[in-house]
């Protein structure tokens, strides 16, 4: 009689420890945020001096689990239109090294804990000194609006870039 009693119970702590084991890998394994699409800067919500030199500004991402692209495409105020050379950079956490424009670029990217705001680190070395920027990409809760904070590799200046989903 013991046996039988004895094996529900067991059956039960099993499935317990299952529910658990399942509800905390679903909680650890938050997919990251999706920045694909094509975004209008919203230029009255953006940093006041976009507005002295732009009238409008595009940004493309592509994202795949493995990378992302972000094409960058701006609008001056007599209508000269300027792109930006694409920045691809791993979303693996690995630093990317190219020579160009004599100097050494590194990109680099990093998901917060929840995987909600990635940052991308770009740093020129050239001359023996490093220059550069680490780029901030959130979504509003809708995911229609993006904001992208720009700071200086020491975190003291900031920009703030907001987009709207086209």
């Amino acid at each position: 009689m013991k046996h039988i009693v004895f094996l529900p119970g067991k059956i039960r702590l099993w499935v317990f420890i299952t529910i658990l084991i399942c509800a905390f890998t679903n909680i650890s394994a938050q997919k990251p945020a999706d920045f694909s699409g094509t975004w209008i800067m919203d230029i009255a919500k953006s940093d006041a001096n976009y507005s002295e030199y732009y009238s409008g500004m595009t940004c493309a991402i592509k994202q795949t689990p493995q990378e992302i692209t972000i094409e960058r495409t701006s609008l001056d105020k007599n209508g000269k239109q300027t792109k930006q050379d694409p920045l691809t950079c791993g979303l693996d956490g690995k630093e990317i090294m190219k020579e160009q424009y004599g100097g050494i670029d590194k990109y680099s990217a990093k998901w917060s804990p929840d995987q909600k705001v990635l940052t991308i680190r770009c740093v020129r070395t050239m001359n023996g000194s490093d220059y550069g920027s680490n780029e901030s990409y959130s979504l509003s809760g809708d995911s229609r609006i993006l904001t992208v904070n720009t700071t200086d590799l020491k975190g003291e200046t900031s920009i703030i870039e907001v987009y709207n989903k086209k």
